[in-house]
């Protein structure tokens, strides 16, 4: 190839390269709003999927808010309904409870501390016969035992609750006593239930010097104060409900209470000052 020929060679390839590099720059700015409309277009497109997988987060969010809100509601209305028939067993524990009060207000009047140191317990067998027949024991401990207490131990309050359980534990305790004697079988009761008395100082702390003085049957006094504690314990519960009045009211004590009060022994009567 002659020099002639490797110039023009030469400048034709520089002439080309010069021409392309010339527009590549005409061009430019062409290319580069082609490919930031490019990369925009694809980064937006990300961001909408982006946006996209977040509300779709949200909306699962949302649902699950609203199912856990759902859940909640349902509890609460199952626990209501839980608490509401809790309070109403209490309530029917309560009225057969309180058909011993005839029984508690004879055994107020019994100096047992008496008895017991004089050994003198035959001498009220016939006052128990007359009473557990009287007051209708034997049914009393069949309704005691018909009545479901199960929603009573998990769903009531503990204020409700506890005062039930003394008022409960001087009734079984009244009951269990007056069997006794009617049965001779007074010989198991000399040991005291210092956990019932102990709960009622606990609530009472004035007590303590007349359970010393008076002995454990000093409980049956505070019968009738833990039966009106259980109501308004229990009326509290369920947010001011009424409660029937015919077991709002303690019951009137008939003229027997005084009759078999005056068969007793003049010594084993107590005289309270």
């Amino acid at each position: 190839m002659e020099l002639s020929d490797l110039s023009v060679l030469l400048f034709s390839t520089l002439g080309s390269t010069s021409f392309l590099v010339g527009i590549a720059y005409f061009f430019k700015d062409i290319i580069f709003k082609y490919y930031e409309k490019k990369i925009n277009i694809k980064f937006e497109k990300e961001m909408e999927e982006f946006r996209q997988k977040i509300r779709e987060k949200d909306s699962h969010i949302a649902l699950i808010n609203n199912y856990l809100t759902d859940l909640e509601k349902n509890r609460s209305k199952v626990r209501n309904d839980k608490q509401l028939i809790a309070a109403e067993d209490c309530l029917k524990l309560i009225k057969v409870f309180n058909k011993t009060n005839f029984l508690i207000q004879i055994l107020i009047r019994i100096n047992f501390k008496k008895v017991y140191a004089e050994k003198r317990e035959l001498e009220l067998q016939g006052v128990g016969e007359q009473l557990y027949r009287d007051c209708n024991i034997e049914n009393i401990l069949k309704e005691i035992k018909d009545l479901n207490s199960d929603f009573i131990d998990l769903y009531l309050d503990h204020e409700s609750l506890n005062s039930l359980r003394i008022f409960q534990g001087i009734t079984v305790t009244a009951i269990t006593l007056i069997a006794a004697f009617k049965d001779k079988t007074t010989e198991f009761l000399k040991k005291e239930d210092k956990e019932l008395v102990e709960l009622i100082i606990k609530y009472l702390p004035s007590t303590k010097s007349s359970f010393e003085k008076y002995g454990d049957e000093y409980m049956f006094i505070w019968h009738d104060y833990f039966y009106e504690k259980t109501l308004i314990s229990l009326r509290s519960f369920v947010s001011g409900e009424k409660i029937n009045d015919d077991i709002v009211n303690i019951q009137k004590i008939t003229m027997t209470t005084r009759k078999i009060y005056n068969n007793l022994p003049d010594d084993l009567k107590v005289q309270r000052s």
